[in-house]
């Protein structure tokens, strides 16, 4: 099983998602569309200032509509690079009223690429045979959207956290759970720390790729040699005097080929041979 997902077509993404429940001051969402991930999470600011208006605003619709217009901006995209994808980042920020504190975490997947962007509070870790790193981490401070890209790996965990997920999860709880092997069993393992916390702003996205590597594509080039035995298939070579080649086509040479008398070209059964000999 191991060896078919390495030599896969197409490389494939399992996941589950963790939510926590929302509060009147925090909300927060998992989401997926093909190849892209996400967490988000909304937080009313606390200030005096804003106590008046804060009732009025909804963190489910404002969540949801940050949520489509990124949608919307992602997926007309031409060409989805760290610039433009950064664009449709920042174009779906600007709906969000500044009574509210967004944090989000993103991973794109193409073919073996994986590309990260955190924009606010938020922490993007990735597990790799028995070690855990982390990829990349926002503390709110950075003015700008970060990101990073780097290649997959065969069985890479990648675990997508918001800014709370990451302060009222342990590190020891995180990787206590990323020595499960599917996403749903992580989920589980992490949904009671979860539900523990009166913060709605907590979610997080576990996703597993399984699938095409270069390691892979350099053994896919080397063929094992073939065998003159009727079933054993492989790379295999012509003896040019014996035969000729035309467009990859392989036929029998037989003008220069061996001879079967003195006076004939072409090739005779030995045993035949031997026999009207007798």
């Amino acid at each position: 099983m191991h060896d078919q997902l390495l030599r896969a077509a197409k490389p494939s993404l399992a996941f589950a998602k963790l939510v926590a429940t929302p509060t009147d001051t925090s909300w927060s969402q998992a989401y997926n569309a093909g190849s892209l991930f996400a967490c988000l999470s909304l937080t009313k600011n606390r200030s005096a200032d804003d106590e008046e208006t804060s009732h009025l605003v909804s963190l489910h619709a404002t969540g949801k509509e940050l949520l489509n217009i990124l949608e919307s901006e992602f997926f007309t995209l031409e060409e989805k690079n760290i610039n433009t994808v950064k664009k449709a980042i920042e174009t779906s920020l600007e709906h969000v009223p500044p009574t509210i504190s967004v944090n989000l975490s993103m991973a794109l997947f193409k073919d073996t690429v994986l590309t990260v962007f955190i924009a606010g509070e938020g922490k993007i870790i990735m597990k790799r045979g028995g070690k855990i790193g982390t990829l990349l981490q926002g503390s709110g401070e950075e003015k700008d959207i970060l990101c990073a890209s780097g290649v997959l790996s065969n069985n890479d965990t990648i675990l997508l956290e918001t800014g709370q997920f990451a302060h009222d999860i342990a590190d020891e709880t995180i990787t206590s759970a990323l020595d499960l092997a599917l996403p749903n069993d992580i989920a589980e393992a992490l949904s009671p720390q979860i539900h523990e916390q009166d913060d709605g702003g907590q979610a997080a996205v576990i996703i597993a790729y399984h699938g095409i590597t270069h390691e892979a594509n350099k053994e896919s080039e080397t063929l094992a040699d073939a065998i003159a035995d009727g079933s054993t298939k492989g790379a295999a070579s012509f003896t040019a005097n014996d035969f000729n080649s035309t467009s990859g086509n392989i036929s029998i040479d037989y003008v220069n080929g061996q001879a079967a008398s003195s006076t004939l070209k072409g090739f005779q059964d030995i045993q035949q041979t031997v026999a009207k000999g007798n």
